[in-house]
C-alpha cells in the first residue's frame, strides 16, 4: 500500500524486502537491505497489531553490536494513527547482524505482546508507600489481564494503599501482605523507578521466568528484562494506557488509568501535562469515568487530621536563598502529637511549591533512627531528580525524592545547600 502512494510523492518508493516473499531470515533481510539509505519498515505482529519507522541511516551486518545516531528517525503506529519521535542522539537505531531493523523507542510496543498463551501465572507489583499514580496503574493493568487473558492466574501485590483510593476496582483481590517465594511467568512493576523500591514483592521479581517495568521516571536504570519507560509522560498509568488495546479498556480499566493520571499530574497542573495526557483523558472520559468523584474523593478532599498537619509544617516552614526555596518538616513525635501517619502527609511539599517567588519546595519527615524521607518539588527549571541523585534518590525533572541519615536539622540543611547549588 506504501508503495501505491508512490505517485503521490515527489521521490521513488522501492520495495526492498517483503517476508512474505523473502522469508524471516535476517541474514537475507541484510542482504537486500544494508547500505540502504532512507527506509522506512512496516511490521504486522502475530495479534494484528501495525506499527514501523523511518530512518535516514543505513542498516548494517556489524561482527558487534552498535548503536546509529540519526535525529530525522521516527516511528508511527497504523493502530493509533500517530508518529512518534525516538530516542535522539547515537541510540536512535541500532545494528546488529542477527536481527532486522530495530528503532530504540517503546511508544510503539502493545502490552498484550507480553501476555502470550505461553504465560500462565503474572505478578504486578508497585513501589513502596504507593501513591495514586502507582495505585491506578497497577489496579488497571490487573484488571486489565484478568478481562482480557482470562487463562492467566493474576496476583497484584502492593502495600496498603490510603484510604482515599481503595474504592479503585481490583484493589479488593490485591494482597497486601510480603508473599510466599514462588516462580511466576512474568512480573510486571507499575511506577517503579528501581528494583529497591518493589517493596515486600522483591524476591518474586527475581525469581520469575520475565520481567517487565512500565514506568516513567528519567531516573529508571532499566532493571527489567525489558522496560517501556517513557520520561516525558505525566504518570505511569499515561505510559500503560498508550500501551493498551484501546478497545479492550472498559470502564473499571479507565477509571483506574485516569485516577492515576491526574495524581500525578496534578489533574493537569504540573509542567509534566502534554497534549498526550489530556487526549488520553479525553478517551478515558468517553469510557463513562466518574471525573468529578474521582477527582474530589481522591485527589481534593483531606481529613481534619491531615488539614492540621498540614497546617503545622506550613506555619513551621522557612525560607532559604533569598525566597527562592522554602523547606518544612515534622519528626516522629510531631506526627505522633497529631496521631499523623505518612500517608497523611502526601500533599504537603506539592502545597509548599505554591508559595509565590519560590522555584524549589523541600519536605523533610522522619521514617526511622536518624532516617528522613525528603520529598523535593520544582516550579520552572530546577532538575530536582538530579539533586536527589546525589543523595541515592531519583524520581522525575520537577518532582522526585531520596533517604538520607542523620538528625532532621542536619538533613535540611544538607538538602537545602544541594538544592541552593542547583538554582
Amino acid at each position: 500500500n506504501i508503495v501505491n502512494y508512490e505517485n503521490k510523492l515527489n521521490f521513488a518508493l522501492l520495495n526492498l524486502f517483503d517476508s512474505s516473499i523473502h522469508g524471516d531470515s535476517a541474514t537475507v533481510f541484510h542482504n537486500l537491505c544494508d547500505y540502504k539509505y532512507n527506509t522506512i519498515s512496516v511490521i504486522e505482529t502475530h495479534s494484528g497489531h501495525r506499527f514501523g519507522g523511518y530512518t535516514s541511516e543505513c542498516f548494517e551486518s556489524p561482527s558487534e553490536y552498535f548503536d546509529k545516531k540519526d535525529d530525522l528517525s521516527f516511528v508511527f503506529s497504523l493502530d493509533k494513527m500517530k508518529t512518534y519521535d525516538v530516542i535522539k542522539g547515537k541510540y536512535a537505531i541500532s545494528c546488529d547482524k542477527k536481527y532486522g531493523p530495530y528503532f530504540r523507542d517503546d511508544h510503539i510496543c502493545i502490552v498484550d505482546e507480553f501476555f502470550t498463551k505461553e504465560i500462565h501465572t503474572c505478578a504486578i507489583a508497585g513501589h513502596i508507600n504507593p501513591d495514586g499514580d502507582c495505585v491506578g496503574s497497577t489496579a488497571a493493568l490487573y484488571l486489565y489481564i484478568r478481562k482480557n487473558f482470562p487463562w492467566i492466574d493474576v496476583k497484584l501485590y502492593l502495600e496498603q494503599p490510603k484510604d482515599e483510593l481503595m474504592f479503585l476496582p481490583g484493589l479488593c483481590d490485591a494482597i497486601f501482605e510480603r508473599p510466599n517465594p514462588e516462580k511466576k511467568d512474568i512480573f510486571v512493576t507499575c511506577d517503579v523507578s528501581a528494583i529497591d523500591r518493589i517493596g515486600q514483592a522483591e524476591e518474586l521479581f527475581g525469581l520469575a521466568d520475565h520481567t517487565l517495568c512500565i514506568d516513567h521516571h528519567v531516573s529508571n536504570p532499566h532493571f527489567a528484562e525489558k522496560n517501556l519507560v517513557d520520561p516525558e509522560a505525566s504518570s505511569c498509568a499515561e505510559v500503560l494506557y498508550y500501551l493498551m488495546d484501546e478497545e479492550k479498556i472498559d470502564s473499571k480499566i479507565a477509571e483506574a488509568l485516569y485516577t492515576g493520571i491526574i495524581h500525578d499530574s496534578g489533574v493537569f497542573q504540573y509542567q509534566n501535562t502534554r497534549p498526550e495526557t489530556l487526549e488520553a483523558a479525553a478517551s478515558l472520559l468517553r469510557k463513562g469515568v466518574p471525573f468529578n468523584e474521582i477527582i474530589d474523593d481522591s485527589f481534593n478532599k483531606r481529613t481534619y487530621l491531615q488539614n492540621r498537619i498540614l497546617g503545622y509544617v506550613l506555619c513551621g516552614s522557612r525560607l532559604y536563598a533569598d525566597g527562592k526555596i522554602v523547606a518544612g518538616s515534622v519528626t516522629n513525635s510531631e506526627m505522633d502529637r497529631f496521631g499523623a501517619t505518612k500517608k497523611d502527609l502526601d500533599i504537603i511539599v506539592s502545597q509548599l511549591r505554591l508559595t509565590k517567588g519560590v522555584e524549589a519546595a523541600v519536605f523533610v519527615y522522619q521514617t526511622g533512627t536518624e532516617e528522613f524521607k525528603v520529598s523535593l518539588r520544582s516550579n520552572s527549571y530546577l532538575d530536582v531528580a538530579a539533586v536527589a541523585a546525589c543523595f541515592g534518590g531519583g524520581g522525575h525533572v520537577r518532582a522526585a525524592g531520596c533517604t538520607i541519615k542523620g538528625d532532621v536539622d542536619s538533613v535540611e540543611k544538607a538538602i537545602v545547600e544541594a538544592v541552593r547549588a542547583g538554582l
